[in-house]
Formats: structure tokens, sequence, C-alpha cells
């Protein structure tokens, strides 16, 4: 019996291309596998995705989803769960493409990319937190403390529920927590996150994007939201590898925020942050506004300021803030978290730096879990769809988005995996807990 299991399993790794893992005694380890689509109808969609799949891995136990706008997620989900009644399902939104290891998918309706998982004793748990009460200026959130409230009671709730169909104990730590976040309450997730879990968690995921500039759907076992959040749990012995990067040089220009409130910066080293900023890049940024707050994203973007996060015993790691408006006060609107106290430095990008990023990233994930390339079975990547349909694509097009997903596919040996461009970035910094950040990319990878 277990000879003829082990022939079925190497004559359909032959058929397919892939490697198939096994741990002592003979019981199948973690085996991965991808699928993609871009049909212009949903139902094709999930079968052509779910086909390719379920040749590898037929019934998987957790199966991460990413799809584009155009794709109703609700119907998307339960068509998917109708194929896969075992699976845990976690849904995402990404901005109008995704990536896999074959390929970069964009399609006329939208794009649709699985990862499944089976084997190798690992268990998932899945939830998904409303956030609706408190979007779009809803009464829960008339204050900046009040919606940070709110998003840590909901998240914590969120985890514990995700924690509960997994079957284990708020104390168990996971091996993995995979976020799918809505926009403007990611810092505070993360910061849940690492209340939660404390500093050693792990993490990788992104802000849901709606591919029109406004914040993404996700789903959970069901439950598919506009206004929410998304957790999956990934409880394995196998070791996952993480990392969270920008890949930006960092300029020899640093201060102190010394005064912020949520995502807008007054003051940096005690002068208004506009100036500050704007003598940092050479003047580039012209006069302050004297009426309406302008926008300066456009010569930002490529040298933007980041929070410095101080390693013991190593070189500081950098978690990038996009610098959106400019107002006539001197302050500074930042598309993620920031707070008085923090460093700030200034960075610069380019074109190809985010095009050898997205391999940069895989490879460290590789040696953050320690897992060498034969022994691999697939990963996981967010990349910021700012970074990549703005600073990539703008100078190179979208042969620079493959030729990102290209850097990846040769870092990883070719094994499945599946990406998303998101609008807001989320991972961990080893022993600092989790971030959000903007213009990076978050990557997991898993262990057979």
């Amino acid at each position: 019996m277990l000879y003829g299991f082990g022939c079925c399993l190497a004559v359909l790794a032959m058929a397919t291309g892939r490697a198939f893992a096994a741990v002592a005694g003979g019981e199948a380890g973690l085996v991965i596998e991808s699928g993609w689509s871009t049909a212009d109808s949903e139902s094709v969609a999930v079968r052509q995705a779910a086909d390719r799949v379920r040749a590898v891995v037929p019934r998987p136990g957790f199966l991460l989803v990413l799809t584009t706008s155009g794709y109703d997620m609700k119907k998307t989900a339960s068509m998917l769960s109708a194929r896969f009644p075992s699976a845990k399902l976690f849904v995402m939104d990404s901005y109008q493409a995704v990536f896999s290891d074959q390929g970069y998918h964009k399609g006329n309706k939208g794009a649709l990319a699985l990862l499944g998982f089976q084997g190798g004793g690992n268990s998932y748990g899945v939830a998904a937190g409303d956030l609706s009460p408190c979007a779009a200026g809803g009464t829960e959130c008339y204050s900046e403390k009040r919606m940070e409230v709110f998003v840590r009671e909901a998240a914590i709730s969120t985890i514990r529920r995700a924690i509960k169909d997994a079957g284990r104990r708020d104390s168990e730590q996971p091996a993995l927590v995979i976020l799918g976040a809505h926009f403007g309450t990611a810092d505070y997730l993360a910061d849940a996150v690492t209340e939660f879990f404390g500093r050693g968690v792990r993490v990788v995921g992104g802000v849901s994007s709606a591919g029109n500039g406004a914040g993404g759907r996700v789903s959970a076992n069901g439950v598919t939201l506009s206004s929410g959040m998304a957790v999956a749990l990934v409880y394995s012995s196998a070791t996952v590898g993480t990392f969270f990067h920008a890949g930006f040089m960092a300029q020899n220009r640093r201060g102190v925020i010394t005064s912020a409130r949520g995502g807008r910066i007054y003051e940096i080293d005690g002068k208004p942050a506009f100036d500050v900023y704007n003598k940092w890049l050479g003047g580039s940024l012209g006069s302050r506004p004297s009426g309406a707050a302008s926008s300066i994203w456009g010569p930002a973007h490529l040298r933007p300021l980041a929070r410095v996060i101080n390693m013991p015993g190593s070189s500081p790691r950098y978690i990038i803030s996009v610098s959106l408006e400019a107002f006539p006060d001197g302050s500074i609107s930042q598309a993620s978290l920031v707070r008085e106290g923090e460093s700030i430095a200034l960075m610069r990008g380019s074109a190809d730096i985010l095009s050898a990023r997205g391999g940069y990233v895989a490879r460290k994930a590789l040696v953050d879990g320690r897992i060498k390339r034969k022994d691999l079975a697939g990963g996981f990547h967010i990349y910021c769809q700012g970074a990549a349909f703005v600073g990539l694509a703008w100078s190179k097009g979208e042969a620079g988005l493959v030729e990102m997903t290209e850097g990846i596919k040769t870092e990883t040996g070719g094994r499945p995996f599946i990406g998303a461009f998101s609008l807001g970035e989320e991972g961990s910094v080893k022993g600092q807990g989790a971030f959000h950040g903007n213009y990076m990319s978050s990557m997991a990878v898993f262990r057979q």
C-alpha cells in the first residue's frame, strides 16, 4: 500500500515538475502548489486556477487567494470553497494584477492566484474582522485615539477567533501570521499583532487594494468584507522564514520627530517638517503652500522618509513612510503612522533597485528561515503597488514587473509562490515585532 502511494506521488511529481517532500516514517511533508488565471469570468478563472493547484495538492488544508477588483470576491471564494471543502480560505485584493512562479498575470477583467498547502502536520486558522463602523469617518472613530482603540479591539477579537479556528490556544505561538489589512488601519493592526504575540512574531501581509486608489476587500472562511481585516495563522513544526524590506539606500540625512499626530509630522528636530524635508531634498518640493494643502508625493516617492529601527549589534532597519501632502503650517502627511521621538531618515530609490528587490527579499527570507532551495516548499510575496506601477513600471514598463517576478523565481529555484500588489505592506523585523510601511516588500517562505 505504501509502495503504491509512493509510486503515485512519484508519477505525479514527474508529470508536474514538482517535488514531494517526505518526513521520517513515510508521512508526506508540506507540499505547496500555485495556480492562476486571467479568464473573463469568475467560474472559468476558479476552474483554471484550481485545476493547476489540485494537480499537485488535491486536498489543501489552507488556500491563500489573491484576486483583483474585477472579480466578485464573495462569488469567487464560494466557488473555491466548493472545490476545496477541507481548505481554510484567506482572500485579499491585489492592485490590477497578481504574480506567481509562472509569471506576471494581468487580465482584461481580473486576475486570480492561488497557493494551496497540504501535509506537513500543519494547522491553520483564519478569521475576518468587520471595521465598517470605523470606516470613512464612522461614529466609532471620532478621533485618532478612538480609531486606535477600535482597531486594536477588533484585531484582538479576530486573532482569537483565528486561534480557535485552528484549534489552538492563545499561549501557542504560530509560525506565521498573515494579514489582510484595511486602508488607514494597518499600523494599529500591526501593533495589535505585536502586543498579542510578542516581538518575536513573524508576519507577512499587506493592505488590500481595490485597484482605484482605495482599500480593497478581504474574505476568510465565507465572510467577505469591503471594510475589514483578515487574519490567517499558520502553526507548523517546520521553519518559516520572513523578510520585510524596501531596498532603498539611506542618505546622510537624519533627524528626530519632535511633533507628530497620527500620520502627520509637524516638526523634525524642532523645525517645521516641510522645511527640513525640503532642505534635505535640495528644495525640490518648492515653496511651502500658502493656502490649501498640496501634493508632494511626486518628488517624494523615490526619495522618501523612513522610520529608523535600531538593531542591537547590527545595522539599522528602515520602514518607509511615504509623504503625501504639505500644509501651510509646515506639516507633512504620511501614508503610514509616525510617532514623536522616532528617528526619521532620508532614503533614495530607483527603478533598478525596485526591480532587483523582489529577488533580494526572497533570498533574505530563505536566510532568515535557514532554508536551502532544495528544501523550499513555496512562498508568499507582498509588493507595494506604488513601487510597482509608478516607481518601477513608469521607467521600465510592465517588463519591469516581469523582471521583478523572475528575480523571485530565480532565488526560489522555481518553487511555487504567489504575490500581490498592495496599498501598504505588513511585515516583521526580527526581535522588534510587526510593522506597517509603504513602498516595501514582505515575503514568507515555507520549508517542506
